[in-house]
């Protein structure tokens, strides 16, 4: 509190003090009391008679009054005999809560509400306050009749009103209630009160688990590598029959290892981002509303504001899993204030583990749980836990608490009912702390006014309630409370609904009176009018639902058909089209009066006030893909392209369900120009490969062999999915394996086409195909198939075919076979980025070689050479770089400069054979701020630090040189010592000398590039680079010459779309080039992708341009076989002077190394 509430605190409180004294006193006359107690009372009456008297006299006088009030408070209370301030315990908390509400809820309302709305509320109060006058008064016999304080209950300016809790009203700070709706991989979804949804970070749960992601990352990179290794490892027989690549290991950071679909969980509200933001500004033009409500379940911020003082027995506390021992588990409650040790005994946390999560033996490190302390022991730094769910729902505090801080959500606690508003209840527990409950967490979002809620709730009753919300962080402290049976009971409701059904969602809790979790097969089956099954799943069709109440204009209230004790509620927004006017919202008039009869679908559930969210809007009822649950594999679809990517295209199913198709399903056949066929707006057909409900994806494919196939779909294991024994289906080939060929049907399921099923050559990774089922085993997952789809041929001569050939024998582990340098060949088995696995010829060793090691080039010659490399595939050049005798481990590489190296014997097989002065071909392993590692065979690691980089400065080793970077090193150093071996390296180009290696030529590195990407490109087009042909001009522009090869042009260029010439290449014959004119030119550049060629008009690169033409048009004029022949002859003299230059150019390369050398 700021200075001037700190003072009018003071000041009434002291008032009011003074103003009880007196009624003390005129209590204590009439019994019989001590002498002290009189005395003392006798005091505090005077001093009441002093600060009561002029107020009697003058109204003006208010600020004197509050001046003597409080010197005579001071005078009565401060040194008081005996050391009491002569009340009672009962009359001192009611002069601090009057004190405070005085302060605090002067205005009667919170929130800062319209002027409007508090003058209709003081309006409303002062209609309640004569209606006690007529009402007859309470017997003492009656209920609740010796627990309520009449004046207490007629003074409604002290009432706490009744809160609805929106987003609008949260605050950061706030305590709130809520149930796990969703589990995805980095984060959880929580369900709160009133229709509200929060979002949990991996990392906000608990200092554990934050502790173990954040060593799970640092050792990401590390456990990859290692894990690359043991798959290479692995004998590919295992790898062949492991067809169902699905089913991994559990992961230590699993969020569904720790939390359950309904669990309850205190949260914090730690972010709120407006819909208003700029960030969402874009969003927000299109009429939605994306606010993002952030929580924390960290223990710290929990109980951070929490009074060790007020730790009782039967308090609910959120902890978290610190260590596991073995009786038991040390648990985390984050109090700051005090070290306090809590512990949860092992038979404790078993009950729950049955209840909740059968599946675990154990509760984990980091896991959360909300635990009942049993059992407080020396001075509060010690407690018992436990989480047994029938403790934990009866669970009350023991003791009344002494601070409002301590009030947390989860809490139940008895209260009583001060006021019944037409908006909910006005109530009180432990005597002192005043909250509210809104209709929704009544159950009586139908009632219309407050008879209707008198009907189940009547003033000075006493009803359990269950604290929902606690906000401390306003000057108007709030707090919400819920007495809903299933919050009060803490058991999630069954069949939770809106975020991830009908797969992930399945916790129904029945009607089973021992709390066991209903068998999920036998929920899936239940009629739509079983109480089991309610709520009903996402996207459910209502045909017949009758408005109940309309909640002023937020939206209506609807009963549903066949269900009594389930309501739903449709938002304002979501009774009309969008873009059209929402009708004024009147209870017996209008479309949506109460008692009018809608068709809605349910669009979402709020699992803490049970109330499913539906839509009335045509659209969304008669939507054929309102969700993902809508989408079946296997299924043809339509869709609108939404944009098209790298990696695939996005497509549009509805407005509400997205997909994508991956760029290998985009086409049978390698499209050249994707966003043509795929442009944005674009309709398209697809069938559904893949539905991962839990996470929200759908996999598509456009590929017309499966869009427009009528054979039947496989989307499982078993007869019903359609793996039927005999059947022909379609799947798509996804990698060759040793013995066999592994192949994809929907949904994820996987066959195995042995080689002898398969016939001689086996068709290509990415391909359709036909195959014959021939067995399934839906408990191993795994399908059976061949290619034989002769219907014709009996099932059994199909399955005598497809007996799996012999196991291929075992890698041998004898690397005496191989050496350092040694020069090999071997067959891929295995692709595992960034391995390749390899079987070595004539020696069954097993190789790897990683893809940076296939080229020493990077970039596009790199990834289309990575691109060749597929199972089965024949790799020659490889030279060996390492070999392990642990395990037969043999490292090589394709790095032409490495095998040029091996061929010339230049390679140090040893690290005692890299001395200083050598100079040697090795790849960069890494970059520091220091420097750059490099290695060389023979697993010898030097350093080049920053002054041996390059000749200038360099300031970050990593922007000019990359992992496997083939380099020139010259050694410079060599420091040996007992443990290590140190090698400086220089890779200077002063320093270093290509010709020293004797194996690469001054212009080696450039020629191998072009002949790498040559191969890489798969074209010959790249053969023609310097080239002379004829061309015909098309077009002629400012800028240069658009061109195309003549039409009679055998070469390779005939290949080519078009061409062009720039205006620098053109400019000596720019005159002459009109559109059609054929003109000789030369080929500078090439695109083989794209089929582009650049070519030149100089006469310095076309000295053969007056020959080709003359031919050309001796072509045109008579006879073509003589104009063939005349250019046939120019250009084989062309091709001797060319060939003339190319073997001077080599002898004077070759006497410039001798002179070198």
């Amino acid at each position: 509190n700021n200075a001037r509430s700190t003072t009018t605190t003071t000041t009434t409180f002291t008032t009011t003090i003074a103003s009880m004294a007196g009624k003390s006193e005129k209590a204590a006359s009439k019994g019989k009391t001590t002498a002290a107690k009189g005395e003392k009372s006798e005091k505090s009456a005077a001093a009441a008679t002093k600060i009561e008297k002029p107020a009697s006299k003058d109204e003006k006088s208010v600020d004197k009054k509050k001046k003597t009030s409080k010197s005579a408070a001071v005078d009565a209370g401060d040194f008081p005999r005996g050391g009491s301030n002569g009340l009672t315990p009962l009359e001192f908390r009611e002069v601090s809560r009057q004190a405070e509400r005085e302060v605090l809820f002067s205005d009667g309302v919170t929130g800062g509400g319209s002027a409007s709305k508090k003058k209709r509320r003081v309006a409303d109060d002062a209609s309640e306050k004569k209606a006690p006058k007529k009402t007859k008064k309470k017997s003492a016999g009656e209920p609740g009749a010796a627990d309520v304080d009449d004046g207490a209950l007629l003074d409604d300016d002290r009432l706490c009103p009744v809160e609805v809790l929106s987003f609008k009203r949260l605050t950061k700070g706030a305590l709130v209630l809520g149930c796990i709706s969703a589990i995805r991989d980095l984060e959880l979804l929580v369900s709160l009160p009133n229709g509200l949804v929060g979002v949990v970070p991996i990392t906000s749960i608990s200092t554990e688990l934050t502790a173990l992601v954040e060593k799970a990352a640092a050792t990401a990179e590390d456990s990859d590598k290692d894990s690359a290794d043991e798959d290479s490892d692995n004998d590919d027989d295992n790898d062949a029959m492991d067809v169902d690549s699905s089913e991994t290991s559990d992961d230590p950071l699993d969020l569904k290892l720790r939390f359950f679909i309904g669990q309850y969980v205190k949260c914090v509200v730690s972010e709120l981002s407006d819909a208003h933001s700029s960030a969402n500004a874009t969003k927000q033009k299109k009429g939605k509303s994306f606010s993002r409500i952030e929580l924390t379940l960290m223990p710290e911020e929990i109980n951070d504001r929490f009074d060790s003082d007020d730790m009782c027995e039967g308090l609910i506390m959120t902890a978290s899993v610190k260590s596991v021992e073995d009786r038991g588990y040390v648990l985390n409650t984050g109090i700051s204030t005090d070290r306090v040790a809590a512990f949860l005994p092992t038979d404790d946390a078993r009950a729950w583990l049955e209840r909740w999560m059968p599946h675990a033996t154990e509760l984990r490190v980091g896991q959360l749980v909300e635990a009942v302390v049993t059992k407080v022991t020396d001075d509060r730094r010690s407690l018992r836990l436990t989480i047994n769910p029938a403790t934990v729902a009866q669970a009350t505090a023991k003791d009344t608490f002494k601070t409002m801080a301590s009030v947390q959500p989860g809490q139940l606690v008895p209260a009583t009912v001060l006021k019944v508003w037409d908006r909910g209840l006005s109530l009180r527990f432990m005597g002192f702390y005043d909250c509210s409950a809104s209709l929704s967490g009544l159950g009586l979002a139908g009632a219309r006014d407050s008879e209707d809620v008198k009907k189940k709730y009547d003033l000075g009753d006493i009803v359990n309630v269950r604290v929902l919300y606690v906000s401390l962080t306003t000057a108007a402290k709030t707090v919400i409370v819920s007495t809903l049976p299933h919050v009060v009971a803490l058991q999630p409701r069954p069949a939770l609904t809106g975020f991830e059904l009908p797969l992930a969602a399945r916790l129904a809790t029945g009607n089973d009176s021992t709390g066991a979790i209903a068998d999920h097969s036998a929920a899936a089956k239940r009629a739509p009018t079983d109480s089991g099954l309610w709520p009903i799943p996402y996207g459910t069709v209502l045909d017949d639902c009758v408005v109940l109440n309309s909640v002023g204009n937020t939206g209506v209230v609807l009963q549903i058909p066949g269900a009594a004790s389930v309501c739903a509620f449709a938002t304002a927004g979501n009774l009309v089209e969008e873009g059209q006017d929402v009708p004024l919202l009147q209870k017996h008039a209008g479309p949506f009066h109460i008692g009018s009869h809608h068709r809605a679908r349910v669009t979402g559930y709020d699992a803490i006030d049970a109330t499913v969210r539906v839509s009335l809007r045509p659209s969304v009822v008669d939507q054929q893909f309102l969700t993902i649950n809508d989408v079946l594999p296997g299924v043809a679809i339509s869709g609108v392209v939404k944009c098209l990517k790298e990696n695939g295209a996005e497509i549009t199913i509805s407005p509400t369900v997205q997909g994508f198709v991956h760029k290998q399903h985009l086409s049978d056949a390698h499209l050249k120009h994707p966003e043509l066929q795929f442009a944005p707006g674009k309709k398209v057909t697809c069938r559904v490969l893949k539905v991962m409900y839990e996470k929200g994806s759908v996999i598509l494919t456009c590929r017309k062999s499966l869009v427009q196939s009528k054979l039947p779909v496989v989307t499982g294991f078993t007869e019903a999915e359609g793996a039927v024994p005999g059947a022909v289906a379609i799947a798509v080939v996804e990698r060759a394996v040793s013995g066999g060929t592994v192949v994809s049907f929907y949904q994820g399921a996987r066959g195995y086409i042995a080689t002898a099923a398969a016939g001689a050559k086996l068709p290509e990774v990415g391909q359709a195909i036909k195959c014959r089922i021939l067995s399934t085993d839906q408990s191993k997952r795994r399908i059976w198939a061949s290619l034989n789809v002769d219907l014709d041929v009996p099932m059994s001569e199909v399955l005598e075919q497809a007996k799996p050939a012999p196991r291929t024998a075992a890698y041998s582990t004898d690397v005496s076979q191989v050496s350092i340098g040694d020069l090999v060949s071997g067959v891929v088995v295995k692709i595992a980025e960034p391995y390749i696995t390899l079987r070595l010829d004539g020696s069954d060793l097993c190789a790897s070689v990683t893809f940076g090691h296939l080229s020493d080039q990077r970039g596009a010659i790199l990834d289309k050479a990575i691109a060749r490399v597929k199972p089965g595939a024949a790799i020659k050049d490889l030279v060996v770089v390492s070999v392990t005798g642990k395990g037969g481990r043999v490292t090589v590489s394709a790095k032409p400069a490495l095998v040029k190296a091996a061929r010339a014997g230049c390679i140090a097989s040893s690290a005692s054979e890299v001395t200083k002065g050598k100079t040697l071909v090795g790849w960069i392993t890494g970059t520091t701020n220091f420097g750059a590692f490099v290695a060389f065979p023979g697993s010898v690691s030097a350093l080049a630090s920053l002054d041996m980089l390059a000749d200038r400065f360099v300031s970050s080793p990593a922007d000019l040189f990359y992992a496997d970077q083939t380099v020139v090193a010259l050694v410079v150093s060599v420091e040996e010592t007992e443990n290590d071996r140190k090698v400086r390296v220089s890779l200077k180009s002063s320093a270093v000398d290509l010709a020293a290696t004797g194996c690469i030529g001054p212009a080696e590195f450039l020629l191998e590039y072009f002949d790498e990407l040559e191969g890489a490109s798969g074209s010959e087009l790249l053969s023609q680079i310097g080239a002379q042909t004829l061309v015909s001009v098309k077009q002629k522009h400012p800028y240069g010459l658009v061109v195309s090869p003549v039409e009679d042009d055998s070469s390779a260029l005939a290949d080519a779309s078009s061409g062009f010439v720039t205006i620098d290449q053109a400019k000596e014959r720019i005159d002459e080039c009109k559109e059609d004119v054929v003109v000789a030119a030369c080929v500078l550049d090439v695109d083989p992708e794209k089929s582009i060629v650049d070519y030149s008009l100089r006469s310095v690169l076309v000295p053969m341009s007056a020959s080709l033409e003359a031919a050309n048009k001796a072509s045109k004029a008579s006879d073509k076989k003589k104009a063939s022949a005349a250019l046939t002859k120019a250009l084989a003299d062309y091709a001797k002077k060319t060939e003339a230059w190319r073997k001077s150019l080599s002898a004077a390369c070759e006497k410039k190394t001798a002179t070198q050398l």
